[in-house]
């Protein structure tokens, strides 16, 4: 299946996933993972939820955002 990883990345290319490859230290390299957010733009797959939440990597981003925000306000 091909995915668009652009909300997550900012990467325009769909990328083709294939479960057989092994992972990648940076999850954002391995070629066998999906992420919430992200678009399947060819094919159909089977997943599994690995992690929800703030332990998703979406979940990161936004904890993120929200402490950058608030580091920000702080300092006015």
């Amino acid at each position: 299946m091909k995915v668009n990883n652009a909300s997550l990345t900012g990467e325009s290319e769909d990328i083709l996933l294939d479960p057989s490859k092994e992972p990648n230290e940076n999850i954002l390299e391995t070629k066998n993972v999906c992420f919430f957010g992200t678009s399947c733009t060819a094919g159909d797959g089977i997943g599994i939820c690995i992690r929800t939440g703030d332990a998703t990597f979406i979940g990161q981003i936004a904890n993120l955002a929200s402490t950058a925000q608030s580091a920000e306000l702080t300092t006015l």
